[in-house]
């Protein structure tokens, strides 16, 4: 009762928001810079918005300027031209762009409020104070997948009582990745499972990654851009090798992973359209508070469970929705 009490206080300010933003609007829509590294995350726009469209917002009210970079190497210079050209609002589509960000505003005068949509450990990095009070410019959608891959662990083996092994997909050179890295190990020795931590490094190698495969060993990714642009090639892999592949969001169960965990990126933009909503409206982001996810989704593809031959724990799959096989993944390919 007390999440949905706060949850429709929140829907309830963000129309007010907007009814405020309308009337104080001058003819010129409201101006929105995104960053993002992978395609993939402009789902997140997707549901910003459908979100903001929900919310009363016409098409004409905002225009997004989206400053895409894949190359890590590229996109503090991507961020810096994105704080110069000064809009109204900055959404930063992940952790690793949040923190470029914070970077490319250290030292400017640049006080434009930033929504990060989808961060998993904002406090911990140093982006905001408290969750309740971020305390600066920064505020925005913890999805919670620093503390889940904890969980992810527990669920996996949970649904899988064969598994005698699990390796940790994670980027050394992230640092999100490397402190889910920490709490997956933990969660692992704690249950008991012989655990592996498998550095993906920039490039995608199939030899390197199968020489540590074992019997009844399964793979666990953990959070970075860079894994995530290895979806299809992590899919394809699992699936010759006949190796459970667990993920954290619903477009990898659907590209062929077996199973997911975590929230949706349409779900994190959808949800952080309530936030925008109140900045765009005069809001202070140091006092609007950072929200947790307003769902997490776990997902089973029944598709790949068959072609693996798997045998799933029938307690946890009651917990779990279907992936519908017109998805699309790599059984379509085969």
């Amino acid at each position: 009762m007390r999440t949905a009490s706060v949850m429709t206080g929140l829907m309830v300010m963000a129309i007010i928001g907007f009814l405020i933003f309308e009337n104080s609007q001058a003819e010129e829509p409201a101006q929105i810079g995104v960053l993002v590294t992978e395609s993939s995350r402009m789902e997140k726009l997707t549901g910003i918005e459908d979100g903001l469209a929900d919310l009363g917002f016409a098409d004409d009210d905002v225009v997004f300027h989206v400053y895409e970079e894949e190359d890590p190497g590229l996109l503090l210079s991507v961020a810096t031209d994105l704080v110069h050209a000064d809009y109204d609002l900055i959404t930063a589509f992940g952790g690793i762009e949040t923190q470029v960000l914070q970077e490319a505003m250290d030292g400017t005068e640049s006080h434009t409020p930033v929504v990060f949509v989808g961060m998993a450990a904002p406090m911990e990095t140093g982006i905001i104070e408290r969750f309740e009070a971020p305390g600066g410019q920064f505020t925005g959608i913890a999805n919670h997948h620093l503390s889940l891959s904890a969980k992810r662990v527990e669920l996996f083996t949970d649904a899988l009582p064969e598994l005698e092994a699990v390796v940790l997909l994670y980027n050394a050179s992230i640092d999100i990745s490397e402190r889910s890295l920490a709490m997956a190990l933990e969660a692992a020795d704690e249950l008991q499972i012989n655990a592996l931590a498998f550095d993906v490094g920039d490039v995608f190698d199939a030899e390197a990654l199968n020489g540590v495969l074992g019997p009844n060993t399964g793979l666990m990714t953990l959070p970075s851009f860079v894994i995530e642009g290895m979806t299809g090639e992590l899919a394809e892999f699992a699936m010759a090798k006949d190796v459970p592949l667990m993920g954290i969001y619903d477009d990898e169960a659907s590209a062929g992973f077996l199973m997911s965990y975590g929230s949706s990126f349409y779900d994190q933009g959808y949800q952080a359209a309530r936030q925008v909503s109140m900045l765009l409206s005069g809001n202070d982001p140091e006092n609007l508070p950072v929200e947790l996810p307003d769902q997490l989704l776990f997902h089973v593809n029944d598709d790949v469970a068959r072609e693996l031959g798997v045998t799933l724990n029938e307690d946890i799959l009651r917990l779990a929705e279907p992936v519908p096989s017109e998805q699309g993944g790599v059984l379509d390919a085969q």
